[in-house]
């Protein structure tokens, strides 16, 4: 049943999308269905009878196929051409999807053309799904690889064709050299993410149920319990389509069984929005009976993994827009340190690149007077092979930091990003000691102890209302109860944590000490040693391999100086009231 808020709400969304081309509006609230027939006659009083109200015994969703349409279309698959299918998968800086030919049948005209083929229907079908679950941000789609430019090209084309008629504002940029298309899409809010996944009914996810050959006698067990304890005579069975089609099954079925046992009369209804063993009972008024001794048996049996969920559920619901922009910035900061970081390891790395190509040179010189043989050559050749692959890497990895910099701060994904780098020159300082009046200071601007205490005000409010009904009361009273469990965790974590920073801000202290003494030793044996080349007591060669761990430990003291930005950043974001999951995924993907 809708409330009036959901009903002015589905009016609204009706006045927004309302065309000719309606044929029905099925409506199975009559409230609803009134709003709507006023709405529709006022606009539209030659098409009002298209509005009709929906009394079958069949879930609304079921009789016009839709549950299966929800669960087909948002899952992690998506299936959309003669077995051709996507994978979509979510994470925190992107959305990406693959596309696979699966089990269809290849034409006669060669990979290429079938590979063509399934891309163009793949285009057709992503940019359905990019409306339909408004997906935002960078989005990476994997094509099926061609190796023909114009079929390229094709793809592109028809990719922008079809995003033509996408409202959000968007970007498509041409296939990469590895087949790869991203997209950037307006982020206007979070994307439509739809369970179709089910959990067991009867072991809630742990794995073991009890023997399903006995399903049934569980079934007849709430069947008498509803009609000898609860006295309720008339009232609907929902199951899913195949345990209905088992009960119903032969002349002396089990509903004709039940029926004869108990001397009443129920309806059985396939439901399909329900799990395999999961059942619902609802009355005459059609309202789910509330099984109270079955449900508080199961809440009892799962209590911790259910607070963990309603926990990081309530967390998440409420969120306000200061706690996603401490968000945004907690991350931003983390991608520019990294950033800076990874800019000096490419200068670094060039430099070193640089290096080793003069000493091949070297060593081809040396090969060609006799005085080097081909395996110390090959050797050369090999390092300087490998030092391109470790530059090229670098330089990927700070174009995919920059523009995930971009996309954080609403820019083009690759509009140019200049970041000034901090000097190496610092005073080394010592984290503070740990005191109860870091741990206050960090407590009091915690965004989440900030979120619970509005959680349990809310859920205090809540309980003292005189219009909700005892189960509402007692969900109330369960959040205030959650909200104090939670504000004591993360009290405890708050502690650990901060005593966790202040460890790696002295750790990386002392790297950065270290770093510093052989870098200095380094550079001192180095400029020792040019002193003795002159007077020829040292090889080039030899002078050459000096230089290179002379710019190792650049590069090293270089990571350790960053490394020590960051865990300050980190122990400032912290008393500042930041501790983000978000936060922590972006830096297990950056280390």
């Amino acid at each position: 049943m809708e409330t009036s808020e959901e009903t002015g709400r589905t009016v609204g969304v009706l006045r927004d999308i309302f065309s000719p081309s309606f044929e029905n509006i099925y409506v199975n609230d009559e409230d609803a269905y009134q709003q709507i027939y006023n709405y529709v006659s006022l606009i539209a009083p030659e098409r009002k009878d298209i509005v009709k109200l929906y009394k079958g015994n069949l879930p609304i969703f079921d009789n016009f196929a839709i549950t299966k349409q929800i669960k087909s279309s948002f899952g992690k698959t998506v299936s959309f051409k003669n077995g051709a299918y996507l994978i979509i998968e979510h994470t925190e800086a992107l959305h990406v999807i693959d596309v696979n030919s699966g089990n269809r049948s290849k034409s006669t005209a060669g990979q290429e053309s079938n590979a063509l083929d399934v891309n163009l229907a793949a285009a057709e079908e992503i940019a359905r799904q990019l409306r339909l679950r408004d997906m935002g941000g960078i989005i990476v789609i994997d094509y099926i690889d061609m190796m023909e430019p114009d079929n390229r090209q094709k793809l592109y084309d028809r990719m922008k064709e079809l995003m033509a008629q996408d409202r959000a504002r968007h970007n498509i940029l041409p296939l990469s050299k590895f087949g790869l298309m991203q997209i950037t899409r307006q982020r206007v809010r979070p994307a439509l993410d739809i369970n179709t996944s089910e959990d067991c009914p009867t072991c809630y996810g742990k794995g073991t149920i009890r023997p399903s050959i006995l399903f049934t006698d569980r079934l007849e067990d709430k069947i008498s319990y509803l009609v000898h304890k609860l006295k309720v005579k008339k009232f609907s069975l929902h199951v899913h389509p195949f345990i209905a089609a088992f009960i119903n099954k032969g002349f002396f079925s089990l509903k004709w069984q039940w029926r004869c046992k108990y001397a009443f009369r129920f309806k059985l209804i396939p439901n399909q929005s329900l799990a395999f063993l999961e059942y619902k009972f609802y009355d005459g008024n059609n309202s789910e009976i509330d099984l109270k001794e079955e449900i508080e048996k199961a809440v009892s049996e799962a209590l911790e993994d259910q607070q963990t969920e309603l926990k990081n559920t309530k967390m998440d619901l409420n969120k306000t827009k200061e706690d996603w922009e401490n968000e945004s910035l907690a991350v931003t900061q983390l991608l520019v340190t990294k950033t800076v970081q990874v800019e000096k390891g490419v200068s670094l790395l060039t430099q070193k690149q640089s290096l080793l190509e003069r000493v091949c040179k070297i060593e081809e010189k040396k090969q060609e007077l006799g005085f080097s043989t081909g395996t110390d050559l090959s050797e050369k050749k090999l390092a300087v092979s490998e030092g391109a692959k470790e530059l090229q890497s670098a330089k990927d990895g700070l174009t995919l930091l920059k523009r995930q910099l971009n996309d954080l701060m609403g820019r083009e994904i690759d509009e140019e990003l200049i970041i000034t780098p901090p000097e190496l020159t610092r005073t080394i300082e010592t984290a503070p000691a740990y005191s109860e009046e870091l741990l206050k200071t960090a407590t009091d601007k915690n965004y989440k102890l900030k979120t619970l205490r509005r959680d349990k005000q809310q859920a205090e409010a809540d309980s003292k209302k005189n219009d909700r009904y005892d189960g509402q009361l007692k969900a109330s009273r369960v959040d205030m109860q959650l909200a104090d469990v939670s504000t004591e965790e993360e009290k405890v974590n708050i502690a650990n944590d901060l005593k966790k920073k202040l460890d790696a801000i002295n750790t990386a202290a002392a790297e950065y000490q270290n770093k510093k003494d052989a870098n200095s030793k380094a550079k001192i044996e180095w400029e020792q040693q040019q002193k003795s080349a002159k007077l020829g007591l040292v090889s080039a060669v030899e002078l050459q391999a000096l230089e290179l761990q002379y710019e190792q430990t650049e590069m090293e003291l270089s990571a350790a100086a960053y490394a020590y930005d960051l865990a300050w950043e980190e122990y400032n974001m912290l008393m500042n009231g930041t501790t983000l999951d978000i936060y922590d995924v972006y830096k297990s993907k950056l280390s």
